[in-house]
């Protein structure tokens, strides 16, 4: 069972820190994971403890079942850097510029408050949005493809289980003009 301790920070802000033991390791070593949980500010105590028990069932759970929860506390900003020195040896060096110089100036500032678990589809069509009329459709889906290309990682890193690219709709500049000549 996992054990549940209310916290109330300096600013206010009442979380719960949430400690999961998954027995002991080969050298008999505790293996523990803390993760810590922010509860509906504007609910009752009563009420938070039974969020905070609620989640900590499911994250002993997902934890004993073997789940890794790195992308929940990993920062995007930390995961791009990551990625980028693993891209590092996987693409030509012209390919790696052009990668590193789209994460670093276009992705990355976006992104950079959220953590990895936590970005959705629904972020990621409002990112594309704000690229319609700063890039050219081809400049927005070589964008498009990076990030999913990021994700598809964070996926076998076992980060998360979904790339919320996948179903993210791609907007087009309605100047550009479509179609055959």
């Amino acid at each position: 069972m996992a054990s549940i301790k209310r916290i109330v920070k300096k600013n206010g802000k009442v979380v719960y820190r949430i400690r999961v033991s998954l027995g002991q390791d080969k050298q008999g070593k505790q293996n523990i994971k803390v993760h810590t949980y922010e509860v509906d500010q504007n609910a009752t105590p009563t009420q938070q403890e039974k969020q905070a028990l609620k989640y900590s069932l499911a994250l002993e759970d997902r934890l004993k079942n073997g789940d890794n929860l790195e992308g929940e506390e990993t920062s995007f900003e930390m995961f791009a850097e990551k990625w980028l020195s693993y891209m590092k040896t996987e693409l030509a060096y012209s390919t790696y510029e052009n990668y590193e110089r789209n994460v670093n100036d276009v992705i990355v500032p976006y992104f950079k408050p959220y953590k990895v678990a936590k970005i959705k589809t629904p972020l990621i069509e409002t990112f594309y949005k704000t690229l319609v009329g700063r890039y050219a459709n081809a400049s927005i889906l070589k964008i498009a493809n990076i990030l999913s290309g990021m994700f598809r990682t964070a996926i076998r890193w076992q980060m998360i289980q979904i790339n919320p690219c996948r179903d993210a709709k791609k907007p087009k500049n309605d100047d550009e003009e479509t179609g055959l000549k």
